[in-house]
């Protein structure tokens, strides 16, 4: 679940609406990062190598389903401070 929405932002210059959104799904995220470098050194100069990739799962861990919408929405965080 998620709120998103649309609001004038006249007061600020060249714009005249902003949009936000509000995740309000919590995750946890597991993974690993490798990289493997190389290096050699040769009587012209030095070549070098590199490798990286990362493997990753993501968790849904809680949907809030009980955030106010009246919070989101209400006119004091619709506007940029």
């Amino acid at each position: 679940m998620f709120f998103t929405g649309t609001f004038e932002a006249i007061d600020i210059d060249n714009v005249n609406e902003a949009q936000f959104f509000a995740n309000t799904v919590d995750t946890e995220t597991v993974g690993m990062d490798i990289v493997l470098s190389w290096k050699w050194n040769y009587s012209f100069g030095t070549l070098s190598a590199l490798l990286a990739g990362n493997f990753n799962h993501m968790y849904i861990t809680a949907v809030n389903t009980d955030l106010d919408p009246d919070f989101f929405l209400a006119k004091e965080n619709k506007a940029f401070y």
